[in-house]
């Protein structure tokens, strides 16, 4: 146990330990005889403000907004810089430091007027764009990628959301062209097993393709495909986010109207062929269309 000079218990607490190992690291002290070494505080203030103001891989990681994992790959790229390296020491990250990466990635808001879709958190674009999570930091600080802060709390990389699009648009050509699975279910508004069976049924005509980012195959549907999806048939979630109210309500207006969904089974999202809901839209007179537009 250090001498009750040479340490402020109140300061440092349980920290102590940790110090005395930087303090040996530094010295070339081994391990193991880190708890015998002295220093004095006074004399050594800078090194154990230094010390003070870092934050460890776990906090550092909270900090930024991702977990310890992904944190590890970022200490690893040249996106930040420890406060020292010392063999035998763990290393840690100014709070300064962490918050000088999360600035420069937030140069390019997405303004007044955007399409939200195109936007999502930094998890789901890496899903989206099959970049890894050191392309899509690097590529936020080039300030061409649009992101939507956070209304209320700190930026971090978890709270942010940013255009995926941009993203996609900045890999090059080593991205596929076309749509895929992912990208239908968000625009059709759709769930997982709907997607998979529309494809499978032939509603959507896709294409198996291999990423020349990473080597992996991939169905993509071209946007012909897509468009004479939508000249057919029209989703319950399209409806619905159309008028802008939940989707059981839009069904059952549809219902009373004695307009049925496609029969499938229902474990898949509502699909109702276009001509039938635009037949129903026409025929209605101008109050009802206002009705039926408001359920």
């Amino acid at each position: 146990m250090l001498p009750r000079h040479l340490r402020n218990t109140a300061s440092w607490g349980d920290r102590i330990y940790a110090i005395q190992r930087a303090f040996a690291a530094r010295d070339g002290i081994p391990p193991e005889h880190s708890n015998r070494f002295y220093f004095d505080v006074d004399k050594h203030s800078d090194f154990l403000r230094d010390i003070a103001r870092g934050l460890r891989r776990k906090k550092a990681g909270e900090y930024l907004g991702c977990p310890p994992c992904t944190f590890d790959k970022i200490a690893a790229s040249d996106l930040i810089t420890p406060t020292f390296k010392l063999d035998g020491f763990t290393q840690s990250y100014p709070r300064e430091e962490l918050q000088r990466l999360l600035d420069s990635c937030l140069h390019a808001p997405a303004g007044e007027g955007g399409d939200r879709s195109d936007y999502a958190t930094i998890r789901d674009s890496i899903s989206m764009t099959k970049l890894s999570y050191v392309q899509t930091v690097k590529m936020l600080q080039t300030r061409k990628v649009r992101h939507i802060e956070p209304t209320k709390g700190r930026a971090h990389f978890g709270t942010f959301l940013v255009n995926w699009r941009d993203l996609r648009a900045l890999a090059g050509s080593d991205w596929p062209e076309g749509y895929s699975k992912r990208d239908l279910k968000r625009l059709l508004r759709v769930n997982d097993p709907t997607i998979a069976m529309l494809a499978h049924e032939g509603f959507l005509l896709g294409e198996v393709v291999r990423c020349a980012r990473n080597g992996l195959r991939m169905t993509t549907f071209s946007q012909r495909s897509f468009n004479r999806f939508l000249d057919d048939y029209v989703t319950l979630g399209c409806l619905a986010h159309q008028i802008g109210t939940q989707a059981k309500h839009v069904s059952s207006k549809l219902e009373k109207l004695g307009i049925d969904p496609m029969p499938f089974p229902a474990r898949y999202s509502k699909i109702y062929p276009r001509a039938v809901i635009e037949d129903a839209y026409c025929e209605c007179a101008e109050n009802d269309r206002l009705k039926f537009l408001s359920v």
